[in-house]
């Protein structure tokens, strides 16, 4: 059994894709998962399975699908993935306001091709770095004015795509740290 984290993308924001935590949670338990722990409104989840991480994210989203009927995009990395990209981060020493600090996740490893040719318009001092399914993002001037967004991102580099802040990955790393 191994320790997964799932990002669900588009729920619970302005009233669309909306879902209870708790129901979720309850969900998740009832087909197969374990330890099911929910952070914040915005569809972060840690649970435990014997699956993979893309099977996680398949049955995931055709458990959303089918229970609240809408289709949105699952992206699962494991807990070691996610304590590597939380140790690994290489703008944290150029940085201490972690509200300049976002990550963004990737379905799968993009494409070497795609990822050389990824042109996105720096704004100011904006910086991104891209190892292997994690998207490192650094904004200065804040997150509202950069042109780091998920539809770049998928539309260049042919996955689908998350971004989360650096308190949520923390958060998230303390409770897979949990006991």
């Amino acid at each position: 059994m191994n320790k997964f984290i799932v990002f669900l993308r588009g729920i619970n924001v302005g009233g669309h894709h909306k879902i209870l935590m708790a129901d979720l949670r309850n969900l998740l338990n009832k087909n197969g998962y374990l330890n099911s722990k929910t952070y914040i409104q915005s569809g972060n989840i840690i649970l435990d399975s014997h699956k993979n991480a893309k099977q996680i994210s398949k049955h995931v989203k055709e458990l959303i699908a089918k229970e609240y009927q809408f289709n949105i995009p699952v992206i699962t990395i494991s807990g070691e993935e996610l304590l590597n990209c939380f140790s690994q981060n290489p703008f944290l020493n150029l940085e201490n306001d972690i509200k300049k600090l976002h990550v963004t996740f990737l379905s799968d490893i993009p494409n070497k091709a795609n990822v050389k040719n990824l042109d996105i318009p720096i704004y100011n001092n904006d910086q991104y770095n891209v190892k292997g399914k994690i998207i490192y993002l650094h904004t200065p001037d804040g997150f509202a004015k950069t042109k780091f967004n998920i539809v770049t991102f998928e539309k260049k580099l042919l996955v689908q795509a998350t971004t989360r802040n650096w308190n949520t990955i923390t958060k998230l790393v303390n409770l897979l740290n949990e006991k």
